[in-house]
């Protein structure tokens, strides 16, 4: 075999796994900003980013309104916000009725029952509308590219 030959198979071969230009939707997203409710910054609470393939990716919001997620899929995602698992007036969720005598059930908003990842960055409660832990009357959405971008979101009532 000659050598130009295999210079011209390894270039095919090349352009064909790193692809000519085009964007890899396997490449993750980081998104931040802001949330704020009538102009102050929420000092905390929990968003969850949906995607339309049905997955879900949190973030939580920090004292300054501030969140970061990361390793977030490209695509259309459907935002929702709560913050009444800080409301201290809360009501809690009854445990499951198991075999168990108490110790193993939990609420399902204490932190042990969170999923890995999602912690309660600031203890503040800001009570908001209930639509926006509502997906379906949220109103809240995003395009996540992959990169790094910025996105802020106002709530209103």
């Amino acid at each position: 075999m000659s050598t130009a030959f295999r210079f011209l198979t390894l270039a095919a071969t090349l352009a064909l796994v790193c692809g000519c230009g085009s964007s890899n939707p396997n490449i993750p997203a980081t998104i931040s900003g802001r949330v704020t409710y009538k102009g102050t910054p929420l000092p905390g609470g929990n968003m969850l980013f949906t995607s339309q393939g049905g997955g879900a990716y949190p973030a939580s919001i920090g004292a300054n309104g501030e969140y970061t997620g990361r390793e977030f899929p490209v695509g259309d995602m459907t935002v929702t916000i709560e913050t009444e698992t800080l409301n201290p007036e809360r009501k809690m969720a009854k445990p499951y009725p198991g075999k168990g005598k108490g110790k193993d059930k939990v609420d399902m908003f204490s932190s042990a029952a969170k999923p890995e990842g999602v912690t309660q960055a600031a203890s503040t409660y800001m009570k908001i509308p209930a639509k926006y832990a509502d997906a379906a009357k949220s109103g809240l959405k995003v395009t996540l590219k992959a990169g790094k971008q910025t996105q802020d979101f106002e709530l209103t009532d």
